[in-house]
């Protein structure tokens, strides 16, 4: 019931944790490097490339790179983007 079935990617090497993980249609993670994400909720589109996210909230569109680490509390509103450099 937390993973849409429409539309979602989920690469190799990705982990889905977490009793508070929601992860909406259209939602690509890990097209680059495995992806982990714990407690975290993912809204329509987001784009999650690689790296590690926990206790975080992505709106619609939003979109981070390969290597990137989301800590706790963090929200990325609707079409935002980040990268690690």
């Amino acid at each position: 019931d937390n993973i849409s079935s429409d539309g979602v990617v989920i690469g190799p090497g990705c982990r889905i944790r977490g009793r508070r993980t929601v992860i909406s249609a259209g939602c690509i993670l890990g097209d680059e490097a495995p992806m982990t994400i714990q407690d975290c909720q993912l809204g329509t589109g987001v784009k999650l490339k690689g790296g590690f996210a926990q206790d975080a909230v992505f709106l619609d569109g939003a979109s981070m790179g390969s290597g990137a680490h989301v800590r706790g509390g963090t929200i990325l509103e609707e079409e935002a983007n980040g990268a690690h450099t």
